[in-house]
């Protein structure tokens, strides 16, 4: 279990932001972050191969999401 908290989707658009920014930012501590590789088993870090590895693909697809967005977003025609 991936032991996030839940998005503010009932809250206003700043709240849910807000809420999603820590729940992507929770997610990448959680992958880079390795305190101790000797505690492999009660390690809060997600290592790759693991059910919780397995977990990510909806995380992934929000951030796919998220960034596809921000691109069109702040895309300009493109000129020669």
């Amino acid at each position: 279990m991936l032991d996030l908290e839940p998005l503010a989707l009932n809250d206003n658009d700043e709240m849910l932001v807000n809420s999603i920014a820590k729940r992507i930012y929770d997610v990448r501590c959680r992958i880079v972050h390795t305190k101790n590789e000797n505690d492999f088993d009660n390690a809060k870090s997600i290592y790759p191969f693991t059910k919780e590895a397995n977990l990510l693909n909806c995380e992934i697809e929000l951030i796919h999401y998220l960034a596809k967005r921000v691109l069109i977003a702040s895309s300009s025609e493109f000129q020669l």
